[in-house]
């Protein structure tokens, strides 16, 4: 498979062509790691409009999105997800809005070539303006919303024919209420996705947070096909012990994977003192501890969700109570480095890829790069609380809620503005208010 990008920019007065520049593409593994994840997954459940549906999302629906960015990307069939580059512009469907970032796209120039498809965007006079380097395929809903909106796009995931919703029954009760001590949420998906890493409750009060590990016989986290978390039958029995780790009482806490190490950040509520330690995935026995002082409290009422801190590169980002502060440690010895502002008072914060945070309310979220937030996206309920890429950078999640037998809104979705080529411009494009731009991108197999 091959892409070929065209980017054309007219004089907007003359409509004569002022810059036209040529260049061939990367394919990354995107493509690669999504049938990959199909293959060792299809168990999750009705995987995109059942469970030999999935296949059906092919190249073709994955390439009817552009992002441009303002500088070139690692040119490695590994580069998934940007890392600090500005979004210039992006474009997926029809568009005729104000967003000034978003293109429109061309149906009647856009149709089959020999081996292959042609695709087309436009972009206005106040669209997409700045210097472009690279030029990147995405999904539609991808190119809707690029990684710099000025909406909230709510179909952030996939789109139609390549994203579905697994529901379904509970069926393993380790827990009964809906109250503080109770409260389940996920912490991580790991041994090719047979193995998950459970916490129940929170705030540590008069009953101890609680960690425990389920072990299903097969891939696929022990799905029924027809339903949802965790639902077992005879045919697919999920083994559980007794609980593999116990944090004292009075102490809230929260709990996230990295680096195949489960992380417990705990906040004293007598002390007001925050630890964060380290232990053995397997044997969940404590390998480090480090203090991160006091005086500094945590959003603990949200520990109930998803974690409300993630590591990206050297720092540790962990939310403040009640506001958009954000406090930065620096992870080697636990000092504090200073704080950022998070444009939303989330409801959660934790690990996206080894590129992003998430910064997650229950409608909408952005993902913080250590530089710079993207976003806004749309989210749901069961995005917040647990979103986990299926493989190592993958451009497939799975997605789930919490509760007192945790919810069954359950899904495996593709990350919209997942990149599936690059191509880094041997002539960068540079684009004003007195220009229109034209982006062509050829894919040929």
């Amino acid at each position: 498979m091959q892409g070929k990008t065209t980017i054309q920019l007219f004089d907007a007065k003359t409509q004569k062509e002022v810059q036209r520049v040529e260049d061939k593409n990367l394919i990354t593994n995107a493509f690669k790691k999504y049938i990959e994840d199909y293959i060792n997954n299809y168990h999750l459940g009705f995987l995109f409009n059942g469970y030999r549906g999935w296949i059906k999302a092919t190249p073709l629906l994955m390439t009817r999105g552009v992002i441009l960015f303002g500088s070139q990307l690692p040119e490695s069939v590994e580069t998934i997800y940007p890392t600090t580059q500005a979004c210039i512009g992006h474009a997926g469907g029809d568009y005729s809005g104000t967003d000034i970032y978003r293109g429109d796209y061309n149906a009647a120039e856009s149709g089959d070539i020999p081996n292959g498809y042609r695709q087309v965007w436009d972009f206005a006079t106040d669209k997409g303006n700045g210097t472009i380097a690279c030029a990147c395929l995405t999904t539609t809903n991808g190119g809707n919303c690029g990684y710099k909106s000025q909406s909230t796009y709510t179909a952030d995931y996939g789109h139609q024919g390549l994203t579905s919703t697994v529901t379904g029954t509970e069926t393993i009760t380790y827990a009964s209420g809906g109250n503080t001590d109770t409260y389940q949420a996920i912490v991580g998906l790991r041994d090719n996705n047979q193995t998950v890493v459970v916490k129940v409750g929170f705030r540590g009060g008069s009953t101890p947070v609680k960690i425990r590990k389920y072990q299903t016989h097969k891939t696929g986290l022990g799905f029924k096909e027809t339903l949802g978390c965790f639902y077992t039958d005879i045919y697919n029995t999920t083994d559980y012990t007794e609980y593999n780790l116990t944090f004292p009482n009075n102490t809230g806490t929260s709990c996230f994977i990295h680096n195949n190490a489960l992380y417990s950040y705990t906040y004293n509520h007598n002390t007001a003192e925050s630890v964060l330690k380290t232990y053995n995935i397997d044997t969940l026995v404590e390998t480090s501890s480090l203090s991160l002082g006091t005086g500094k409290r945590p959003h603990d009422s949200n520990f109930f969700s998803n974690p409300m801190m993630g590591v990206l590169g050297d720092y540790l980002y962990v939310k403040a109570y009640n506001s958009t502060t954000t406090y930065k440690y620096d992870i080697s010895d636990g000092s504090y480095v200073g704080s950022i502002t998070a444009p939303i008072a989330s409801t959660s914060v934790y690990k996206f890829t080894d590129n992003f945070i998430k910064f997650a309310t229950t409608s909408s979220y952005y993902l913080y790069n250590g530089n710079e937030f993207y976003g806004p996206f749309g989210s749901s309920a069961s995005d917040t609380w647990f979103t986990e890429p299926l493989s190592q950078n993958s451009p497939v999640f799975y997605t789930c809620g919490h509760g007192s037998a945790l919810r069954t809104d359950a899904g495996v979705r593709v990350f919209g503005p997942a990149l599936f080529s690059i191509n880094n411009l041997v002539t960068p494009v540079v684009k004003d208010d007195a220009k229109t731009m034209k982006v062509t991108y050829d894919i040929t197999w």
